[in-house]
């Protein structure tokens, strides 16, 4: 950036410290602006379930934040994430978590996109082909798959039972 008025501030600069946002300052000075799913921070690994539901959450306005930066596998953000309300009830939003499942020992996250009855949702998710494609980010496919709250897990589009540790929602 080319330095502004005698202090050697840049442009960039001197819209930080009047309070522009991030976003604002991009606006301001014509640069592209990210998508929240593409913005730098992602901690997860591309294309793992948790990569998605951590973009698809910023995406709605939620940061999700970890207690550590390692061992964040799906099954342990139960404990892992500090900013959220835990749930046994599905909301649009949330953030579903599987545990670990015979072939699985990582478990599964993945956004709630919508509620239709109390134990009925809709959520999208990645790395577990269950439901139906809808797309892609990053090259990686997204799934939509109908939920169900079932006496032993949450089922989806037909899938068997799989064990539901809860549901996060922002808080």
């Amino acid at each position: 950036m080319k330095p502004v008025g005698r202090v050697g501030l840049s442009v960039l600069t001197l819209l930080t410290l009047c309070g522009v946002t991030a976003i604002g300052v991009r606006k301001a000075l014509h640069l592209p602006i990210l998508p929240a799913f593409l913005r730098p921070a992602q901690p997860l690994p591309t294309g793992q379930c948790t990569w998605y539901a951590f973009g698809r959450a910023a995406e709605a306005g939620w940061r999700i934040r970890f207690d550590v930066n390692n061992g964040r596998h799906a099954r342990l953000w139960w404990k892992k994430v500090t900013n959220a309300q835990k749930s046994q009830t599905p909301t649009p939003g949330a953030v579903l978590v599987l545990d670990a499942w015979p072939g699985n020992e990582y478990g599964h996250v993945a956004y709630v996109e919508s509620v239709e009855s109390g134990n009925s949702f809709t959520i999208t998710h990645a790395n577990f082909n269950v439901g139906s494609p809808v797309g892609t980010r990053e090259g990686v496919v997204v799934y939509r798959a109908s939920a169900h709250v079932r006496p032993k897990g949450i089922s989806l589009d037909g899938h068997p039972p799989l064990p539901l540790v809860g549901f996060l929602k922002k808080t």
